[in-house]
């Protein structure tokens, strides 16, 4: 059983997500110490942390959805009902919103294309992949990359949609 922090009701609670690919690390969500919930991480000794958020809008980080391989990068979603968010936290950055991220790597979603989830992520953190919602609230799946200085790609599959068109 993985350890987690104890509800308002004395129940421990948590839900892992995934599992970095090298087996080192879980991420998911539960509740939290400030008898919340949220984004929370194991690491290679099982030992319970929650994922700190410094993005000051009144909605919660919900689930840590991927982990790389040194723990360092971990991507997620948060939100309310159905205004979700995609994040990235690292501990230079803290979270920040997906779309900032990106942007501060040179990666820009299309004209009215937002991140909505940041659902998977490499075992070394440059490529997150998700969903992102556009301008008449469609869903499209999205790949980005964000390797070494000078080379970003994001590879939108609605872009690729509007090509078989």
């Amino acid at each position: 059983m993985l350890p987690g922090f104890v509800n308002p009701n004395d129940l421990p609670s948590s839900n892992p997500v995934s599992i970095s690919p090298n087996g080192m690390y879980i991420c998911g969500s539960g509740f939290t110490p400030d008898n919340g919930s949220g984004a929370i991480y194991w690491d290679s000794d099982l030992n319970i942390h929650v994922v700190p958020s410094n993005l000051a809008i009144g909605l919660g980080m919900d689930s840590a959805n991927a982990i790389s391989n040194d723990g360092r990068v971990i991507v997620g979603h948060g939100g309310v009902f159905t205004n979700y968010y995609g994040w990235v936290y690292t501990p230079e950055t803290g979270a920040v919103f997906l779309d900032d991220y990106l942007a501060s790597h040179g990666v820009m979603f299309p004209a009215g294309w937002r991140s909505w989830q940041a659902t998977s992520l490499s075992a070394d953190g440059t490529v997150i992949g998700g969903m992102a919602v556009g301008p008449n609230n469609q869903l499209q799946g999205f790949i980005a990359t964000v390797p070494a200085p000078g080379t970003v790609f994001l590879l939108c599959l609605a872009a690729a949609r509007r090509r078989r068109a």
